[in-house]
């Protein structure tokens, strides 16, 4: 045990996994019902490309009848901090990446390619009545339980009689994942993967490692993966792209793109906006009706 202060023992949230008690205990489910709502989008809160209610991934899940639904994408590196998407005794679930073993993690094909390469990137569906049902309090214990997650956990120093933040880890919490819950949708579960480039560019480390070099999934590298794409936008709609000197900019990482979403949601409508145009980085474009050099 760990203690907060000399009379408080340290105590952590229960995971992302606490999301279902939560929704039946605090009324939501019954209000979703009240309001006729029949499906559910979620996603990570560190991932700035996400795109929200993804319309292709709701139909594809809605369409196909399913419970639940879980969007992938292709592992950037074996040892890649995701969970990995598979099939367990006919179920679908995914794997957190600290509860694998490394052997099966960095097992591979005959073509070089990792066996298991589906990244979870924490973007789901629900059907109402999968959570409803599936997910009532009763029958999590079905399918939650505790995974370990190593942390850097503030503790009373009793010698010094302060509270101490360890630049190290000192401890484990005991944890429940949001992704549990899909095995007990047996075999109607969909799985749709997406490019990483547009769909996936989370953000869980500082922008520049002790090296000086940038560091991959962190503030600066989210930014530049957003602004990337949004250029390839576009490109694709027939902008040219330049610097203030006139010269080509579409592969300058230093000058950034950022589009509203209520301009574009996924690159489309932007044509006759763009179109035989050419576009001064770096740019925001804010307003469809904005006059662009």
């Amino acid at each position: 045990f760990i203690m907060n202060s000399p009379s408080e023992v340290a105590t952590a949230p229960d995971g992302n996994g606490g999301i279902y008690a939560a929704l039946h205990n605090s009324g939501m489910i019954a209000d979703m019902e009240h309001k006729n709502v029949k499906y559910l989008f979620t996603n990570a809160i560190d991932n700035c490309v996400c795109k929200i209610a993804d319309p292709l991934f709701l139909g594809f899940c809605i369409n196909g009848g399913f419970k639940a639904g879980n969007k992938v994408t292709e592992k950037r590196t074996a040892d890649e901090k995701v969970g990995i998407q598979g099939k367990r005794n006919g179920c679908y679930e995914v794997v957190e990446y600290s509860d694998i073993d490394e052997k099966v993690r960095d097992e591979r094909d005959e073509h070089g390619k990792l066996v298991f390469s589906s990244g979870s990137v924490c973007i789901h569906y629900y059907s109402l009545d999968f959570l409803r049902n599936e997910c009532h309090p009763q029958n999590l214990s079905k399918a939650l339980h505790y995974h370990i997650a190593r942390k850097k956990i503030p503790y009373w120093d009793e010698e010094t009689e302060t509270k101490v933040t360890p630049t190290e880890i000192n401890g484990v919490k005991l944890e429940t994942f949001i992704f549990d819950v899909f095995k007990l949708a047996g075999e109607s579960f969909g799985v749709f993967e997406v490019q990483r480039e547009e769909e996936f560019a989370p953000i869980k480390n500082k922008s520049i490692a002790d090296d000086g070099s940038l560091n991959n999934d962190s503030p600066i590298a989210s930014l530049k993966q957003m602004s990337n794409a949004q250029k390839q936008w576009l490109l694709r709609n027939g902008a040219e792209l330049v610097d203030r000197d006139g010269n080509d900019a579409s592969e300058n990482d230093d000058l950034d793109v950022e589009i509203s979403p209520l301009v574009s949601y996924g690159g489309e409508g932007l044509s006759e906006l763009v179109n035989g145009r050419q576009i001064q980085l770096p740019c925001m474009i804010v307003e469809k009706n904005l006059h662009i050099k």
